[in-house]
């Protein structure tokens, strides 16, 4: 990939490419990612990562935003976004193990 972007490989899902959109070390880090293997130029969804302080800790927020825009029909914007929802929640229970696990 070219500068400002990242090739994410799975084994099930595929090849994605992703476009560095706003990088704030360390609060803050927007990527557009292709949903479509590759193709930059298709409409893809925004997603934000946020560090916020929170009590004693900091806290992760997450916002992934244009699903509207990908061009689906009838009741294919929902089933993507619950899809989403899904693979978020699988995401965060990994990257809570990883943080949590020993050194």
């Amino acid at each position: 990939p070219s500068p400002g972007h990242h090739l994410v490989v799975d084994p099930v899902y595929g090849a994605f490419e992703f476009e560095d959109v706003e990088i704030v070390p360390p609060r803050r880090y927007s990527t557009r990612g292709s949903h479509t293997g590759g193709d930059t130029s298709a409409p893809s969804t925004l997603t934000t990562f946020d560090l916020v302080e929170a009590g004693e800790g900091t806290e992760l927020i997450i916002t992934e935003t244009g699903c509207a825009g990908l061009g689906l029909d009838g009741e294919a914007p929902r089933a993507a976004i619950d899809a989403n929802v899904a693979a978020w929640r699988r995401e965060l229970r990994l990257a809570a193990a990883a943080v949590q696990a020993p050194a």
